[in-house]
């Protein structure tokens, strides 16, 4: 595996770098990567994921070790990816299999072999690790279960640091300031959370009073519902929303630190009811509620907060978001 080493004007601290990239984390969906060659960035470090051959995944950095050249940019045929200035093409492993222009018995340089980093397929996504660790992936194994439907949100590029979208997914409080055009009750309710934390993750339950609605043609009554929150740190999230009468809908939500002040938003559904009809309207549904979260996090200051974040002031609601921040302030201190 090639040596990623944490780019000279990243926004990210080293300490901050060398905690996140031994995490996975999605860069592109599979569905991306059937279409070909993706340049992606992660932790401010640019790559390019494309299927060889064999049709696995390859991830490698997107630059060309002969004279830099942006790799995303080549011609893709076969499973092998060109560079776009001289040719050089690339297959299994990132490893280089030809120079157009060489001599049939002239050797291929070993530093022209791209390495890749670990890449790992799972629940509809391309997952990496910058570095040797092998951190397990979040269990959202509930979304492969038999009897449910599936449905994926289109990543989107959000204008906010991955903590910022990972606390606000596992927020409560601002759903009756935010969430009005989709399923917040208008009286804001929230109940006192209990927070269970078992390593790196975090998980609680509460009562949560909505609107009875997973697509804007759903009723607008309010109705009792059970949240069951896993955060899955740094930045993966499930939750699982109890309706009555027995529907259940998890919905897993994993933000990308693309920079220090923005993510990629990945979001995988599921449900176990309703499962005649088309996954559209619940999708453009969920990317609404998306949409009302994103604008507001868009303005918060400052952008780029950092792992531990100062000079913010903590409420009752925030139990989750102070446990999480306790424990980057925990590993970033194990960093030295």
């Amino acid at each position: 595996m090639v040596g990623i080493r944490r780019p000279d004007d990243s926004g990210f601290s080293q300490a901050e770098w060398d905690l996140l990239s031994a995490h996975p984390h999605p860069v592109a969906t599979s569905a991306e990567v059937d279409d070909g060659p993706v340049r992606t960035v992660l932790l401010d470090v640019a790559l390019v994921a494309w299927r060889d051959p064999t049709g696995t995944v390859v991830v490698a950095p997107d630059r060309c070790p002969h004279r830099g050249s942006r790799l995303s940019t080549g011609r893709y045929e076969d499973g092998v990816l060109a560079c776009p200035y001289h040719g050089l093409r690339f297959g299994e492993a990132g490893r280089c299999v030809g120079i157009p222009f060489a001599e049939p018995d002239e050797p291929l340089p070993a530093g022209l072999h791209l390495g890749a980093v670990a890449a790992e397929e799972r629940y509809g996504l391309v997952w990496v690790r910058l570095t040797d660790d092998d951190r397990p992936l979040p269990d959202w194994s509930a979304l492969e279960a038999q009897g449910r439907q599936r449905g994926s949100c289109w990543p989107e590029i959000w204008q906010a640091s991955a903590l910022r979208h990972a606390e606000n997914f596992n927020d409560l409080a601002h759903f009756a300031f935010v969430h009005t055009g989709t399923f917040a009750s208008p009286v804001p309710n929230v109940p006192r959370i209990e927070v269970e934390a078992d390593g790196d993750v975090l998980r609680s339950t509460v009562v949560m009073r909505q609107l009875d609605r997973l697509t804007f043609d759903g009723p607008e009554v309010e109705v009792e519902t059970t949240y069951r929150y896993t955060w899955h740190l740094p930045f993966a999230s499930e939750l699982v929303i109890e309706y009555p009468g027995g529907r259940t809908e998890w919905i897993c939500d994993v933000a990308a630190p693309v920079t220090a002040s923005t993510c990629r938003v990945y979001v995988e559904k599921a449900r176990d009811h309703d499962l005649d009809q088309p996954v559209g309207a619940w999708i453009g549904f969920q990317e609404a509620v998306n949409t009302e979260d994103a604008v507001v996090l868009a303005g918060l200051e400052p952008p780029a907060p950092g792992l531990v974040v100062t000079g913010e002031v903590h409420l009752r609601s925030d139990v989750v978001s102070v446990a999480a921040r306790r424990w980057f302030r925990a590993r970033l201190a194990d960093q030295g």
